[in-house]
């Protein structure tokens, strides 16, 4: 029984943990997300939701510091396909509002994956948003 409330407590305090990095914000006709990430251990994922209107690009701004290159992916999402919409590779440094624009007319979800090449540490604010 203390096993079980130890292992809920654990996953608890973990779930909280990897969404209190992620937030999305509504400003107007566009849906926004802030991601923070500092353990590049493993491919973050985030999606922005479904639009009722057509969009007309995507944009991602990115600011911190990372060591080792990182990939940026966002992708339509489709059911269980991904269709590519932006990729884009950021080489070890540091960034202060870099940006990326691209033309994007999807309505379904949006899905952002950040992967960092092995031993990566460093740490990344990404803001990004279809309008």
């Amino acid at each position: 029984m203390k096993r079980l409330l130890f292992y809920q407590l654990v996953v608890s305090v973990a779930l909280l943990f990897a969404l209190s990095g992620c937030r999305e914000v509504v400003i107007g006709n566009r849906s926004q997300q802030h991601v923070t990430i500092s353990n590049f251990s493993a491919p973050a994922q985030t999606r922005l939701p479904y639009r009722t209107d057509y969009p007309s690009f995507l944009k991602l701004r990115v600011s911190g510091t990372v060591d080792k290159p990182v990939f940026l992916a966002v992708d339509q999402v489709d059911g269980k396909m991904l269709y590519r919409a932006l990729r884009d590779t950021l080489q070890a440094g540091t960034y202060n509002d870099w940006t990326a624009k691209q033309d994007y007319y999807g309505r379904g979800e949006a899905q952002l994956t950040v992967t960092g090449t092995p031993g990566t540490t460093g740490k990344l604010t990404v803001t990004w948003y279809t309008q």
